[in-house]
Parts: structure tokens; sequence; C-alpha cells
């Protein structure tokens, strides 16, 4: 059954037009100046590979693999970057608090000035987690990080442009197609220093 599902989700993406992004790449020059380094060749090549599905009209899945170090957290920094430039929403999900915690610090410097981040985990309060919701559901907020959590919450309202799943290994296959059953027309870019012989095979073919 669940190797149907699979099938049967992958031919739907394939046959889904998504919406396309127009990159505004002054802007991007712009926020590119917060990278302290040098990007190398193989980020520049596959920024390009993602600047190129985002602003195509199928649905964007892909695999970023590289070790740790390497720069998979600005690929998906300057991706976040051209969704809030279109008005779309971006979730970032992640397996641990810890990480989430990173990744909120990351984006939130980067993001200073041009959209609000908000993080969700197992330490927020209930009260604060409504606020929080209410902020991504409205205007105020474009950009929410948390853990696998995040999959109980319904953003069939939401202008959901983008999906960053960070170290997948550690999620399993019905959550991963969870995360794609968000909404079908969702870019999804997956990020992973050590991705399991089955994400691997599935991006293969």
């Amino acid at each position: 059954d669940l190797a149907s599902s699979l099938i049967m989700q992958a031919a739907k993406r394939n046959m889904i037009k998504s919406f396309k992004m127009n990159i505004n790449y002054d802007g991007l020059a712009n926020f590119e100046k917060g990278f302290r380094f040098d990007e190398t060749e193989d980020q520049i090549i596959t920024l390009n590979e993602v600047y190129n599905d985002l602003a195509s009209e199928k649905p964007m899945d892909r695999l970023i693999c590289g070790d740790v170090g390497f720069g998979k957290t600005e690929i998906a920094l300057r991706a976040t970057f051209i969704a809030s430039s279109n008005k779309f929403k971006t979730i970032i999900i992640v397996p641990t608090t810890l990480l989430a915690t990173q990744h909120y610090k990351i984006f939130k410097q980067r993001f200073l000035g041009h959209t609000e981040v908000e993080l969700i985990s197992r330490n927020t309060r209930l009260a604060n987690k409504k606020k929080i919701l209410n902020n991504f559901f409205s205007n105020k907020c474009n950009i929410l990080i948390g853990t696998h959590a995040l999959l109980s919450i319904n953003f069939d309202h939401v202008n959901l442009g983008l999906i960053i799943v960070d170290e997948e290994q550690h999620f399993g296959v019905l959550q991963k197609e969870k995360i794609k059953k968000l909404k079908n027309s969702i870019n999804l870019l997956t990020l992973s220093a050590t991705p399991i012989p089955r994400t691997l095979h599935m991006s293969l073919i």
C-alpha cells in the first residue's frame, strides 16, 4: 500500500504545474553579501539549478547532498529569500530542537530587515505557539522553522511556496510522504550530509 502511494504521489507531482517565481538578481546579490565565504564550484552549479527549478512551472523536488560545512544551508537561505521576495512563505523542518534553534539564529540574522522568522519547538509554550502561528498565517512572518511537529499543522490556507527538510535521513518514509502531501504544488528542497540509500535511489530515478 505504501509503495502504491509513493508511485501515485510521484505521478501527481509530475502532472501538476507549479507557480513560477521571479528572481530579482539585484536583490539576491545584496542578500548574498551576508555570506562570508567564497562559493565553491559545486555550490554555484547547485544554486543555478535551484534558481531554474523555482523559476519553472514544475514543482521542485531536489536533494542537496554535501558534507557538513560545505554550504547546504546557504543554498536553503537563498531559495528562501527568492520565495519570500515573491510573497511566498517557507517552512523549514528539522529532526531536533537543537538544530531548529541553530537554523533559527542563522535565518533570523540573515533575514533581519527583510521578513520575520519564527521558531516552534517542544520548548515553545502553547500560548506563544498560537501567537507564532497567527503571525505566520498573516503577513507578519514568512519563515517558520520547527521539528516534525510542524507536520501536524494545517497549511492549506497559507501561501506556502517552499518546504525545506534538513537532515532528511532522520525522517521516516511516512513523515516524508506527509511532507510531500502538504501540497502537491509546493517546491521541496531536501538537505542531507548522509542521505539514506532509499532517498538516493528515489532522487536518481
